[in-house]
């Protein structure tokens, strides 16, 4: 990776530019890393790396929430229906008449 003083990226951005295609370019002001100029396609790739691992998967989440029900004895209790009426008794009391 090329460095590049700040003074230097002023008068030579264009040739900068085109350098940073086959590799990123640092720029330092006082041997300080201040800014890395990359190309569009890297950029996007370390966004979308980013993007991904803040994100867990579904399957990191659902084994997360049981191991918080084992380990605290959860348990949801679901209520019978009530709020309609439930066709598959209905149909299963017809056929037993």
């Amino acid at each position: 990776m090329k460095t590049w003083k700040i003074d230097e990226v002023k008068d030579h951005f264009a040739e900068i530019l085109s350098y940073c295609c086959q590799e990123p370019q640092l720029v330092c002001e006082k041997n300080d890393p201040v800014a890395v100029i990359l190309n569009i396609r890297l950029f996007k790739e370390l966004i979308d790396q980013h993007s991904r691992k803040k994100r867990p998967t579904i399957q990191q989440l659902l084994d997360e929430m049981q191991t918080i029900a084992q380990e605290d004895f959860f348990e949801i209790d679901i209520p019978k229906r009530s709020d309609r009426v439930n066709s598959a008794e209905r149909v299963l009391d017809e056929l037993s008449v």
